[in-house]
């Protein structure tokens, strides 16, 4: 691209920004917006401009197929020296490119700015003068967000991390992150990926068919290790192949579940952790569209199944087996180690405690000292040694007979049952 102005002819380099990836062949597509650069930041004032005259030569461009066309996009102009032009933004009227017949400024309505942008054969011909300042914050800020759009697409990290490493390189925009930046890097990248499964077939071939999905953050290894099936339920297993063999030498396997936070064909996230170097690691993701003994049971098979493709034994050091009191997941964890001795988990032990005393006394838990310290101290009857349990649980009783006298009859009914 060449621009003159006032016979001076300056050699420019180019880079797109783009809101939506499109197919590779630009002048056939229809545009709405873009940007084009003639203000040197250097100066305060404008250079001369009367007459613009622009050769495109060749445009070559690396645009990922099969996205749809984009409703705004930027053009940042560089010379080669690194002198940075701004100008401001630009409409194009009619609806495609290969024209060219007309640009005016977006603020032709609100401040009645007539600057228009003519072509005539391959040159454009700038008529009238801007009334308004230029938009040096505005095109910077674009800039920054377009950027951050792209770093969406092609890096798998969060959007704030995107959007501090973009804002290292544009550090005269004037740009925070929030809410409304956040939404646009998030809808940058839904628009790159597959859309929702609607059947287990479905999900099973997105997967298989992403690396973004099938590998790991840093694409070195297979994350997705297939999908496991019962005649009332699917299992998709998710392993670490890094902390796989720690299953051989850990002395404690813990496993969680939780049903908030899967997808709509699932039921289940169940998790299977081991315990190394004094902290709790997640080893394997279980997507399960059911809890049953029979899933469980088939899913934690293929776990061991690829321990011993990756590290062959059959030794395993694990004592303890460390989860819910769910019947199922405790009755297969103990199938599969037979050696280890199964426990119920302690905070599930104590929300258990806890939701069973607010169905009568939440009330009275929150405004009574009593009933909170007898609901705490019941809690903490599992820290004693199982054969002083029942002791515990009777001095507790004893202890509180006289406080719970001056209560009311629903609380102390609440604590009988």
């Amino acid at each position: 691209i060449r621009i003159i102005f006032r016979d001076q002819v300056t050699l420019f380099s180019i880079r797109l920004h783009f809101v939506k990836n499109f197919a590779s062949t630009i002048l056939l597509q229809p545009l709405y917006r873009i940007a084009f650069v003639f203000c040197d930041l250097n100066q305060d004032k404008r250079p001369p401009c009367e007459v613009i005259e622009v050769w495109l030569e060749s445009l070559t461009l690396h645009i990922a197929e099969g996205a749809a066309i984009p409703q705004v996009f930027l053009i940042d102009i560089y010379t080669y020296t690194g002198t940075y032009f701004l100008a401001n933004v630009w409409r194009v009227e009619e609806k495609f490119i290969s024209f060219f017949p007309a640009l005016r400024c977006r603020k032709n309505k609100h401040y009645a700015c007539l600057a228009r942008l003519t072509m005539s054969g391959e040159r454009f011909f700038m008529k009238g003068h801007h009334s308004h300042a230029n938009e040096e914050n505005e095109i910077a800020r674009i800039a920054v967000e377009n950027d951050c759009k792209r770093r969406a697409a092609e890096q798998p990290v969060r959007p704030r991390m995107i959007s501090e490493q973009t804002r290292q390189e544009h550090p005269n925009a004037v740009i925070g992150f929030g809410s409304n930046l956040e939404r646009a890097i998030q809808r940058a990248r839904r628009r790159l990926q597959p859309v929702i499964p609607h059947s287990f077939d479905e999900a099973e071939r997105t997967i298989t068919g992403s690396d973004m999905y099938r590998k790991t953050l840093n694409q070195s290894a297979d994350f997705f290790h297939g999908r496991v099936s019962t005649d009332t339920g699917n299992a998709f297993i998710f392993i670490s192949l890094a902390l796989l063999p720690e299953i051989r030498t850990t002395r404690e396997i813990r496993s969680d579940g939780t049903f908030k936070t899967v997808p709509n064909l699932f039921y289940e996230l169940f998790t299977l952790h081991v315990l190394a170097y004094g902290k709790s690691f997640p080893v394997a993701y279980v997507l399960m569209s059911n809890k049953t003994a029979e899933l469980y049971r088939i899913a934690i098979d293929r776990i061991l199944q690829i321990l011993q493709e990756v590290n062959p034994g059959n030794h395993f050091e694990v004592e303890v087996l460390i989860s819910d009191f769910k019947l199922a997941i405790m009755g297969t964890k103990q199938q599969a180690f037979p050696n280890a001795r199964s426990r119920g988990c302690w905070f599930h032990y104590a929300q258990a405690i806890y939701r069973r005393a607010c169905k009568e006394l939440q009330r009275a838990y929150r405004s009574v000292g009593v009933i909170r310290s007898i609901v705490k101290k019941l809690i903490a009857l599992t820290l004693l040694p199982s054969n002083r349990a029942y002791e515990g649980f009777q001095t507790i009783r004893h202890r509180t007979e006289n406080a719970l006298l001056a209560e009311n009859p629903q609380s102390r009914a609440g604590v009988a049952r």
